[in-house]
C-alpha cells in the first residue's frame, strides 16, 4: 500500500475562489476604456488598449489585493524571498461564443487572471508534455486524468476566481457560451533584484523601469 504521494517536479498552479470583488467605480472605470478587438469575428474578444490598468488610482484595492495574493504564493507556495514588481495589467472581455486563444506572457515570472464576470468557458493550462511522458514520451492507457499523466489542467473558474501561475505555461480558455460577457482581469508580475553571488561567479541584478 502507497502512504505517501509527493509532486517532485510539479508546476505550481493556485486557483481559489477570493473575497473581493470591484466596486461600482471600478467597474465603470473598466467599461469606459477603449477596446482592441482580438478576432476575427468583430468585438468577440476585446482587450485594453491599456496594458497598465492598474497604475490608476481608481483600481488602487485591485492593484494591492493581487500584490498581496501573488506575495502570499510567492512566500508560502515557491518559498523564495525574491522581489516581484507589478508590471502589465489589462482588461479582457470575451462575448458570447468566443474564446481566448492559447498563448503565454513573455518578459514575465508570474501571471494572474481574476475573473470578474464568467459563467461559462473554462481555463485551460497545457504542457507539452505530462510529467508521465518526460520519462518515456508513449501514448499511456490512462484510466483517469490526473496531474502526473495528463498534458491539460482544465480549471472551471467563475466569478471571483483567482488564477496564479508562472507565465511561460500555456493556457487558453473554453467558449463562452453564457448570454453575459466574460470579463477578467489579468496582470502580470515580474522578478527583480540581486541573483547569485560574487563567489559563485553568477552574480547579476535585474532593474525594472516605471511605466
Amino acid at each position: 500500500m502507497i502512504n505517501s504521494i509527493t509532486a517532485f517536479g510539479a508546476t505550481p498552479i493556485s486557483h481559489e475562489k477570493v473575497d473581493f470583488k470591484l466596486n461600482e467605480e471600478q467597474m465603470n472605470y473598466i467599461l469606459s476604456l477603449e477596446y482592441n478587438s482580438r478576432d476575427f469575428v468583430k468585438d468577440k474578444l476585446k482587450v485594453t488598449k491599456d496594458i497598465f490598468i492598474l497604475n490608476n488610482n481608481v483600481m488602487k484595492s485591485v492593484r494591492e489585493f493581487l500584490t498581496f495574493k501573488v506575495e502570499e504564493y510567492k512566500k508560502n507556495v515557491l518559498q523564495i524571498n525574491n522581489d516581484l514588481k507589478l508590471t502589465s495589467s489589462w482588461i479582457a472581455i470575451n462575448k458570447k461564443n468566443s474564446k481566448h486563444h492559447s498563448h503565454t506572457h513573455r518578459n514575465s515570472f508570474l501571471s494572474t487572471v481574476y475573473y470578474i464576470n464568467c459563467k461559462s468557458g473554462a481555463l485551460d493550462i497545457e504542457i507539452a508534455r505530462s510529467p508521465l511522458e518526460q520519462g518515456y514520451y508513449f501514448e499511456y492507457d490512462i484510466i483517469q486524468n490526473n496531474v502526473f499523466n495528463s498534458r491539460v489542467l482544465t480549471l472551471d473558474a467563475k466569478d471571483q476566481s483567482l488564477v496564479i501561475f508562472p507565465s511561460w505555461l500555456v493556457h487558453g480558455t473554453h467558449v463562452n457560451k453564457d448570454d453575459d460577457d466574460r470579463i477578467i482581469l489579468g496582470a502580470d508580475f515580474m522578478i527583480e533584484g540581486l541573483f547569485g553571488s560574487r563567489e559563485a561567479n553568477d552574480l547579476i541584478e535585474i532593474k525594472l523601469k516605471d511605466f
